[in-house]
């Protein structure tokens, strides 16, 4: 989960959670280059330029703690519409949302997170080592499953058939499409 705290504001931060509320971005941000690779126990990975890599990402400083909280029902909101989402979407997605007067709405899609150049998830693992490939392992393991692909981080759903021709549509006809959709109503809320 990519949180943005603050935003309109002189101080706008940027975060990195788990479905957990856990932060995946204490240790920094990683830059792919050569496949990390294991020195002994742990991932050989160069600390000091993760330090150097905190920020800014997406124009935003990382957030330091303690951070504002969210009312529990919206995170559940929120894990539940992304977990809605991706049961239809199969693929790996960011999926970026905002909350308004206490709903949820999802804002967008984004297959190429950072346009891959750069992540800020590490995690410890069951031994105790800083692991900032297991997203990268989910990936690889989605895409070896049955019927699954590489390019999509897991095996491709059908594409909807209003998106069909979607890169044939000019942005205004993208525009008048994507307005004359209604949203669902009510909005699903537990709040």
């Amino acid at each position: 989960v990519s949180a943005v705290y603050n935003r309109g504001t002189d101080c706008p931060c940027y975060a990195e959670f788990d479905t957990s509320f856990e932060r995946l971005d204490k240790y920094g941000c990683f830059e792919p280059g050569q496949p990390e690779a294991m020195n002994g126990a742990c991932y050989a990975i160069d600390f000091d330029a993760g330090a150097q890599n905190v920020g800014p990402v997406k124009g935003f400083d990382i957030c330091s703690d303690p951070l504002p909280t969210i009312e529990e029902c919206q995170w559940n909101d929120m894990m539940y519409a992304v977990n809605a989402l991706a049961s239809q979407i199969g693929v790996y997605m960011r999926i970026d949302l905002f909350v308004s007067n206490g709903v949820v709405y999802v804002q967008e899609y984004s297959s190429n997170h950072n346009g891959g150049l750069r992540h800020c998830w590490a995690k410890r693992d069951p031994t105790g080592c800083i692991d900032s490939c297991f997203m990268g392992e989910k990936w690889y393991d989605a895409s070896s499953a049955p019927g699954g692909n590489v390019l999509y981080g897991g095996v491709q759903t059908p594409v909807p058939t209003v998106l069909q021709d979607w890169h044939t549509k000019t942005p205004a006809q993208q525009c008048a499409i994507a307005t004359a959709l209604e949203p669902p109503s009510p909005p699903h809320s537990t709040c």
